[in-house]
């Protein structure tokens, strides 16, 4: 499909990403096609690979042998995220428009999983961070409030005490979407160096300071992707961005970080 196709009618979705699942690679061996050489398309290697659900492992004899895409990155011991269509229940249009006869495979793997040895990190500070403009704090959400009001001092009471309690459980389930999602998109940055090329990345002082005072003596994080320093531009201050903005008028250019 070409892009014009795919945006007319964008096909259905059967799972979403909080679907993942995490599997350990137990035994994986490339494709080898014509001449003995290993099947591939840009960085994607053909493969066979022996998984098993991590939650299973050790416990049940659920192994599972599947055909995957990623045997260029993925080894013995490996952990991958994957969607498990064969315990899936599917109720989309369009694989009933097929009438059954659509051959899943049982898994779908789509990405290396580092989050072990990330939990292993967690209170080690990353050597870059981004920066992101100001949200507006405290919109107004008085809405229900004013709409409960209208029945009386009473009511319009007990109707802004459940309007608020319902607006602090909404932001607060808000906020942590937030953080996951922001986790996850930095993670990608890390794992991506197209995306990140296109990406302003700046150095985080904090992990310097972490670094100096050896909080990193315990990491056992080794293979987990980073962010090369030299990938790095020196973080802005309030001063830079005053001296560059003086700098059209001759007054200031002398005093910008470089």
């Amino acid at each position: 499909l070409d892009s014009t196709q795919y945006w007319r009618s964008p096909p259905g979705v059967i799972q979403a990403t909080k679907q993942l699942v995490e599997y350990i690679v137990l035994d994986i061996e490339p494709v080898r096609g014509e001449y003995g050489r290993p099947v591939s398309v840009g960085p994607h290697v053909l493969a066979d690979a022996e998984v098993v659900k991590a939650s299973e492992f050790g416990h049940t004899d659920g192994t599972m042998h599947i055909r995957t895409h990623m045997g260029g990155v993925l080894k013995p011991g490996d952990t991958a995220l994957g969607y498990d269509l064969a315990s899936a229940n599917f109720n989309t249009s369009e694989l009933d428009s097929h009438g059954g006869t659509v051959d899943l495979p049982d898994v779908v793997l789509v990405r290396k999983s580092f989050a072990e040895k990330r939990r292993r990190r967690k209170n080690r500070a990353r050597n870059w961070q981004l920066k992101t403009l100001a949200n507006r704090a405290g919109m107004d959400v008085d809405d229900e409030d004013a709409a409960a009001g209208a029945d009386g001092p009473s009511s319009g009471a007990r109707g802004r005490g459940k309007g608020r309690a319902r607006q602090n459980a909404a932001d607060a389930a808000a906020a942590e979407q937030r953080e996951r999602d922001l986790e996850r998109f930095m993670e990608e940055i890390e794992e991506d160096p197209e995306l990140r090329s296109r990406i302003n990345l700046y150095k985080n002082p904090e992990a310097g300071a972490m670094a100096a005072t050896g909080g990193d003596e315990d990491d056992d994080s080794e293979g987990v992707p980073e962010v090369p320093l030299e990938e790095l531009l020196d973080a802005l201050t309030m001063d830079d961005i005053a001296g560059a903005q003086q700098a059209p008028d001759g007054n200031g250019a002398d005093d910008m970080d470089m």
